[in-house]
């Protein structure tokens, strides 16, 4: 009967030690959790994203923000849509498996950097330009872009809200993005919505020519590489602005839109491809005057043959002031004519049927400053001659 006894004894001596060492090794693995690492924060839309490493055997992880208890999560990554544009917060993480706590990590601090709206994107002479708004805790911006589907790459970062991008090769179609950063935390917004363009330099070689009866003007100019059509743009002496008036695929345009009376035309062009337009051409400007053509008289005084109808009426400031290139400075006289027609105002009117002639010439205040200033042959020739309207009212 002795044997079973010292059985069960040592039985018991067993158990006892394999609880203790079982009690041991719990506690020894909940007392040495170790401290979170790879700690990281970053901007996403509206938040902070908070993200560490898993540590082995934590059930859970304390997240603080600015020394205070901010989250508990089971995962190891966390939001904070409590934050505000420009200011900065620090992050730390503990690791918890019970009543058993890690140490906290390092902290790390991030700045809330708005993400930033591209709000134009367009062909300059130098570039394609890109402008976008002011976002609140970014110091720079960093400016990407990438060939069309291919991978970004950096260009700059600037401070300005401006950016042109001088490399662009014609013909090219290009994304931008752009990113805020911030000096002090080195943190970054999210990138903006992507913004397209194809590089279009300006058309070279334009011309501008009036036909013999100055019944239509032909616009020319060379082919830009990359375009698909082509815009005219024309002003006439009585528009504010430039107006569109065609889109041709070839480059020449022949303008039938011209008046028989007296006018001045500009014009200007653009190459264009989808949505991308380029920048505007040197203007080239032509005066028409009507089936007659004009002429130098032998005092070189330059006669403008002008048809008008009864009640027709044009403004000087905006007519006569394109036979001079010194804007308002000369005079008009009615030579011939003053009852058939009428100046009043700098507006010229038709009264009745019959001839006129008026004279324009530059005053001699101006004509002596300009002679005396540049001595140049060819302001003495323009200066010291007339044009003369030689007006026919039907």
């Amino acid at each position: 009967m002795k044997t079973p006894k010292k059985i069960l004894s040592l039985v018991l001596a067993v158990m006892v030690v394999v609880s203790a060492f079982a009690v041991c090794t719990v506690s020894a693995s909940a007392a040495t959790l170790k401290t979170p690492t790879g700690l990281k924060v970053y901007n996403m839309n509206h938040s902070l994203v908070i993200s560490w490493k898993k540590v082995s055997g934590a059930k859970s992880y304390q997240v603080f923000k600015d020394g205070k208890l901010f989250a508990t999560e089971t995962k190891t990554s966390t939001r904070d849509y409590s934050v505000t544009g420009g200011k900065i917060y620090s992050y730390k993480v503990k690791a918890v498996n019970g009543s058993k706590k890690s140490a906290a990590c390092a902290p790390v601090k991030c700045c809330r950097v708005n993400f930033t709206v591209i709000t134009s994107i367009s062909n300059q002479k130098d570039g394609i330009k890109l402008t976008w708004v002011l976002r609140t805790g970014a110091d720079k911006y960093i400016v990407e872009r990438a060939t069309k589907n291919g991978s970004y790459t950096e260009l700059k970062r600037v401070t300005t809200l401006e950016y042109t991008d001088k490399t662009a090769v014609a013909g090219t179609e290009y994304d931008y993005r752009i990113t805020g950063y911030n000096n002090a935390t080195k943190a970054t917004s999210t990138c903006s919505v992507q913004a397209s363009a194809v590089r279009l330099a300006p058309v070279s070689g334009l011309t501008a020519i009036k036909s013999i009866d100055s019944r239509t003007i032909t616009v020319k100019w060379a082919a830009s590489t990359g375009a698909e059509a082509y815009n005219v743009y024309r002003q006439k002496c009585t528009d504010e602005d430039f107006k569109k008036i065609a889109t041709v695929t070839a480059s020449t345009f022949i303008d039938t839109d011209i008046l028989a009376n007296p006018s001045a035309y500009r014009y200007y062009v653009t190459s264009a491809k989808g949505d991308s337009e380029s920048a505007k051409s040197h203007e080239r400007f032509v005066q028409t005057y009507g089936s007659k053509p004009a002429y130098f008289d032998a005092e070189k005084n330059y006669h403008v043959p002008l048809a008008f109808k009864v009640g027709d009426f044009y403004e000087e400031g905006k007519y006569l002031s394109d036979y001079y290139s010194y804007g308002g400075n000369y005079d008009v006289t009615i030579t011939q004519g003053a009852d058939v027609i009428s100046i009043d105002d700098n507006v010229i009117t038709a009264k009745k049927a019959g001839t006129a002639e008026v004279v324009i010439h530059v005053t001699d205040a101006v004509k002596a400053i300009l002679v005396n200033d540049l001595k140049d042959d060819l302001v003495n020739a323009l200066t010291n001659r007339n044009v003369v309207l030689d007006i026919t009212v039907a």
